[in-house]
């Protein structure tokens, strides 16, 4: 036995170092495979949480914007004769309107809003919402249908004719979303599908 171990060398040692050195290369290979992986889902995570938080912002200003019960119009216009009734309601409905426009942007703090100009529909107010932040971008096209409270009331005046005012307020504004668009921000800041 003394024999054995003298003429062989050292080369046992040697095949132990390469199964070693082996062993410790998929070690290292495991290992980085598996911090690339976990690192993966550190980023799908914040992603998913920047989503979520982007998507809750929508709904927050969409809440918000439904919430009318602080708009008001102190806009009075007045009506001499039955035949412009209409058109003075209308136009105590535009003034109405245009408040809650006011409100609006009002609440635009944090976002991009961009109300359609050429929106002449006073039974609906539309507009683009883009919410911002470190990896994800939406961007939403909403319309508000609008209801409105319009009061008259009638004042007899010392010559004893009366006048008529229309005060209109939004009572009610529903919301539709037209498109919905969600864009991934990689870290360079381009987009992403």
């Amino acid at each position: 036995m003394k024999k054995l171990w003298k003429d062989n060398g050292g080369y046992a040692l040697v095949y132990v170092l390469i199964v070693v050195l082996v062993l410790c290369a998929v070690a290292v290979s495991v290992c980085t495979a598996a911090l690339k992986n976990y690192q993966a889902q550190e980023r799908s995570i914040r992603q998913t949480r920047q989503l979520y938080q982007a998507e809750g912002e929508i709904e927050k200003f969409v809440a918000l914007a439904e919430a009318v019960s602080n708009v008001s119009s102190l806009t009075v216009y007045g009506s001499e004769n039955a035949a412009t009734e209409n058109a003075v309601k209308d136009k105590a409905k535009d003034a109405a309107k245009t408040a809650y426009k006011d409100y609006l942007k009002s609440l635009a703090s944090g976002y991009t809003l961009t109300l359609d100009t050429s929106d002449s529909d006073r039974e609906s107010c539309k507009f683009t919402l883009t919410y911002k932040n470190d990896t994800v971008c939406i961007e939403t096209e909403i319309s508000m249908a609008l209801i409105y409270d319009v009061e008259m009331t009638t004042q007899t005046l010392p010559d004893k004719t009366s006048k008529t005012t229309y005060t209109a307020k939004v009572s009610k504004a529903t919301h539709s979303y037209n498109t919905y668009t969600i864009t991934h921000l990689t870290a360079e800041g381009e987009t992403s599908g």
